[in-house]
């Protein structure tokens, strides 16, 4: 919280001089830069990192990527629109550091603005350029973004396994695990035949963590949940793992957290958990 604090104040500072000497481009971006560095300027179709903080015209902060020291990475796109911010971006190098004026009237299209912004005034956004790449470079980065996030996802699989095997001697749970890092067991067999991609199945649960602390469940709704099979409309685990089941079929699933809801929280689901389901296959509709 204090590097947090740091950073947003320092960012503050560094663009804390007047907007009043504000010069004009011809297509009406209000604008005035406050340092500028040597070297090619970014356009149109590149893809630049930059830090933003975006204010009212009486500099009350309304977001910051310096809250949490995350640049945004977007797309140049030609402007939409006289005054687009989209402009200013092409003013800048790598360095660069600059406040512009864009108008909410104009941001917003036609529809309604928020209650804080009233008709003709304007946002404030303080940038600061920190990288231009091509589209090449940038596609260059977000596969090996891609490939790392993917190693570290395997790498956990392998290490929540362990702790997964732990759980189902101390519980005498006989699992299985399927390829993917996943575990289950199934108590009561059902029969037919299991669902396929596609397929609607209904399915009755109650979700818990290793501490026995249940997060959700469909008993005391009424009726279990319907959905399509293979789609990605539930987590990986649940995929997979219910297609090992037959109708009427009842057992456990196992799942590491990246076949659940990975590095992130999900309601009362901290970051990285590990999740055991109770499970029965109610129905599959062909």
């Amino acid at each position: 919280m204090k590097f947090q604090l740091f950073t947003l104040l320092a960012a503050a500072s560094l663009f804390s001089c007047k907007t009043n000497n504000l010069s004009t481009t011809e297509n009406g971006l209000q604008y005035t830069m406050h340092t500028s560095e040597k070297g090619e300027k970014a356009k149109v179709g590149d893809y630049i990192k930059i830090h933003l903080i975006n204010k009212t015209e009486k500099d009350s902060v309304l977001t910051s990527t310096y809250t949490n020291n995350k640049p945004v990475t977007l797309e140049i796109t030609k402007p939409s629109f006289k005054g687009d911010l989209m402009e200013g971006f092409t003013m800048m190098t790598e360095g660069d550091s600059g406040t512009f004026l864009v108008s909410v009237d104009s941001l917003a299209q036609g529809n309604p603005l928020p209650p804080f912004l009233r008709s003709g005034s304007f946002l404030k956004f303080d940038v600061k350029m920190v990288d231009i790449m091509t589209k090449e470079q940038y596609m260059q980065d977000m596969q090996k973004a891609q490939q790392e996030e993917m190693s570290k996802q395997q790498q956990m699989v392998v290490d929540q396994a362990a702790t997964i095997e732990a759980y189902a001697k101390e519980k005498n749970l006989s699992v299985q695990k399927t390829e993917s890092g996943l575990f289950y067991t199934i108590e009561t067999p059902g029969t037919g035949d299991s669902p396929k991609p596609g397929q609607q199945v209904s399915v009755h649960y109650k979700g818990y963590l290793l501490d026995g602390k249940v997060f959700d469940e469909s008993i005391s709704k009424g009726e279990p949940i319907t959905f399509p099979i293979g789609q990605g409309q539930v987590i990986p685990g649940w995929d997979e793992g219910i297609m090992l089941f037959k109708k009427g079929g009842k057992g456990k699933l196992l799942i590491p957290s990246p076949l659940a809801y990975g590095a992130r929280d999900s309601g009362p689901i901290p970051a990285n958990s590990i999740l055991v389901f109770d499970i029965e296959l109610v129905d599959i509709k062909k």
